[in-house]
């Protein structure tokens, strides 16, 4: 295989799916559900203050979810990360190995 067919599969493989405006399926599906829930919010009949800094949380979070990047990695990874580190059991036991 010539070097430079190689070179361009690479690159063709580590490039995502992107359906709108360069963002990939699950980063839209994060816009999509953030404003969802903040247009939901704004139906209830709460006071417009509470309705709108809701809605911003909501709109705020979902963006973050779609966009931030952290040490090459989204939010997603690190959200997956943290809970797996916060399920995980961390007692560790000192002496020997074996029972004499």
């Amino acid at each position: 295989m010539p070097s430079s067919l190689r070179a361009e599969l690479i690159v063709e493989l580590q490039i995502q799916d992107s359906i709108v405006a360069g963002r990939t399926p699950l980063e839209l599906s994060y816009l999509l559900a953030a404003g969802t829930a903040g247009w939901a919010l704004l139906q209830l009949p709460y006071p417009l203050v509470v309705q709108v800094g809701l809605a911003a949380l909501f709109a705020v979070a979902g963006a973050a979810l779609a966009f931030v990047r952290v040490a090459g990695q989204d939010l997603t990874s690190w959200c997956i990360a943290l809970v797996r580190y916060a399920l995980t059991c961390r007692l560790a036991v000192y002496g020997p190995s074996h029972p004499r």
